[in-house]
């Protein structure tokens, strides 16, 4: 099967083989996760362009956000598929039934047809009924506010947290982002954003842009 390379700062896979990643649409993982009870949210790439309402660029992967603790509960979904743990440039199996280490937040699947990896299922930590920031613990929001609905009726992570995420990486197409989505920000999700980011990197050359309202 056709694939591509999944880009990532922290994961680098065990071979080339073994790095392919093939194109999924967010209505397909809608389908196979519409059963599933707990809480899920399509993030990375597609949610930004899922928020605007519009395809900005090409997407070689999927990413789906979920609760760490749900996390076994929801691989279970997938019985027959293959999961590694994706850490500090390494792919460890996953077994059903292993949870993922604690220093892992990146879950790669695909269904035992496929030869490319086709789901990577992106840990959330939670404290209650908190979402928690997993790079500074300090940053919470109720579970309730870290999603956004599309008129599909697909849930997509927050821009505003989608773009926090970001903040941290500033490749170009995370600047690209920027640009694209802060126009459409409200006044709220700008300033949820403002304040995040000055607390985990004050210095941040994206935060004037966000005051503003517009990326330069």
């Amino acid at each position: 099967m056709d694939g591509t390379t999944k880009e990532s700062d922290e994961v680098k896979s065990w071979s080339e083989s073994e790095e392919r990643w093939v194109s999924i649409l967010p209505q397909e993982a809608n389908e196979w996760l519409r059963d599933v009870s707990a809480p899920w949210w399509i993030s990375g790439g597609w949610a930004i362009d899922l928020f605007l309402g519009a395809s900005t660029r090409p997407h070689g992967d999927l990413d789906v956000c979920v609760l760490r603790r749900d996390e076994p509960s929801i691989r279970a979904h997938f019985p027959a598929w293959e999961f590694a743990s994706a850490c500090r440039g390494r792919l460890d199996p996953l077994p059903q039934g292993t949870p993922c280490p604690p220093e892992s937040h990146s879950i790669w699947g695909r269904a035992p047809s496929s030869e490319s990896w086709m789901l990577e299922l992106v840990l959330e930590e939670a404290d209650g009924e908190e979402w928690v920031y997993r790079k500074d613990p300090r940053i919470r929001r109720p579970l309730s506010r870290i999603a956004f609905q599309t008129e599909d009726g697909l849930p997509i992570i927050a821009p505003e947290i989608q773009l926090l995420y970001k903040a941290g990486t500033m490749r170009a197409k995370d600047e690209q982002d920027l640009r694209k989505v802060l126009p459409h920000l409200d006044a709220e999700r700008r300033a949820w954003l403002d304040r995040a980011l000055r607390m985990v990197a004050p210095d941040h050359r994206w935060i004037e842009a966000i005051e503003a309202g517009r990326a330069r």
